[in-house]
């Protein structure tokens, strides 16, 4: 190494060892950007939960889209099954479903599958604090 540097003299570096320097930083850039982005890539449905907002319709429609994903996941094959947003929450189903007036207030429910012959519904129900609550919530 020491005498690379002494036949460099006063002359400095020349455009190969310049060009290479600059290649082997810009991989190391590449690299480092590319992890960097995959690391936040998991870290988006979290803060996209947080900040999304639903009207009270819109929150009954994403727990009948969870619960519909869950029990096709799962192999749920018998109805009356009840499933609750926390198990959709805890499974990454559904994201935290805030009240819309009040998002120091976070809503909870349940979606009930039922099967009749070979037809499914899920019917959402969901508590919002004092502010709302679907007919029929128990």
């Amino acid at each position: 190494m020491t005498k690379f540097f002494k036949n460099i003299g006063n002359q400095g570096f020349g455009l190969n060892e310049v060009l290479i320097g600059c290649s082997i930083l810009a991989m190391a850039l590449i690299v480092s950007v590319a992890l960097i982005n995959e690391n936040f890539k998991d870290l988006e449905p979290v803060f996209s939960n947080v900040t999304q907002s639903y009207t009270y319709k819109e929150m009954e429609q994403k727990m009948v889209e969870a619960a519909t994903k869950y029990a096709e996941e799962e192999s749920i094959s018998n109805g009356g099954v009840k499933i609750t947003t926390q198990t959709l929450q805890r499974k990454s189903y559904l994201p935290r479903l805030l009240d819309p007036k009040d998002v120091n207030v976070e809503c909870t429910g349940y979606v009930i599958y039922i099967k009749n012959d070979n037809q499914y519904t899920f019917e959402p129900y969901i508590k919002c604090g004092d502010y709302y609550q679907t007919e029929g919530y128990r």
